[in-house]
């Protein structure tokens, strides 16, 4: 395979005729739990991404196995290349399709990856979260947050429409989820990129550094932790970046 595709370098604000240029593929995109589709519509603008467009689905299940299936079957009814991807959670989906993906599948974002495998010290924070939002309600977590913090606000947008039960229920089952193994990851095939975000005790830089080691062709992108403040679309600036260096180290 030769070099990154010539719609991973264009720039975002670069005003290109289609024709010059290779098709740029679609982005499909889980969430991870307590979060939702509409992060994602800010977090990955198409534009900002090279993408032509983004597919976010919107599930609040926490079972990894029914978000499996509904990327699965969102790829499949898709006519054009996918970039297949996802944020915590979504991420472990993604990653766990990635090892056998449809055809059309030419390539991965895995964005904050929380755990590996099973039994995982962040999957028990993630039952702690979920035990705190049954004792204390939304309200009561969001209060012990830092106001100003973007994060803060993205929960609040978030957990708007849910109640307390059903955030309480989505938390603690994705606690229970196991991550991809590292075998695993070591059978994913087309180019992959990762972002983290420093000091993010929910979502471990290791861990994303680790998946990025065990993938064959793939890169890890840092963000700072107040990066996404200003401008959620970072995110989508990032997975870009990480996914060029996949793509030139399946051709390396």
């Amino acid at each position: 395979m030769g070099a990154a595709p010539d719609w991973l370098w264009m720039r975002h604000d670069e005003n290109v005729p289609p024709t010059a240029v290779r098709k740029p593929p679609i982005a499909v995109l889980a969430h991870g739990a307590g979060s939702s589709s509409e992060f994602l519509d800010s977090a990955f603008p198409p534009q900002r991404l090279g993408v032509a467009d983004c597919i976010t689905l919107d599930d609040r299940s926490g079972e990894i196995k029914q978000i499996v299936g509904k990327l699965r079957q969102e790829v499949v009814h898709t006519d054009a290349p996918v970039l297949l991807g996802g944020v915590s959670l979504g991420a472990h989906a993604a990653a766990l399709l990635l090892t056998d993906p449809p055809q059309n599948v030419v390539g991965g974002l895995l964005i904050l990856p929380a755990w590996t495998g099973t039994n995982q010290p962040v999957a028990d924070l993630t039952a702690i979260a979920a035990g705190a939002v049954q004792s204390l309600g939304q309200q009561g977590v969001l209060a012990e947050l830092p106001a100003s913090d973007w994060v803060t606000e993205q929960l609040r947008l978030a957990w708007a429409d849910r109640t307390d039960a059903a955030l309480a229920s989505e938390l603690a089952t994705a606690a229970q989820q196991p991550g991809p193994s590292l075998a695993q990851l070591r059978t994913i095939s087309v180019p992959v990129g990762l972002v983290t975000l420093e000091q993010d005790p929910l979502h471990p830089a290791s861990v994303a550094e680790l998946w990025a080691r065990e993938i064959p062709a793939a890169s890890v992108c840092r963000l700072q932790r107040d990066e996404p403040a200003g401008d959620l679309a970072v995110f989508a600036d990032a997975a870009r970046t990480a996914l060029r260096a996949g793509f030139a180290a399946q051709a390396s």
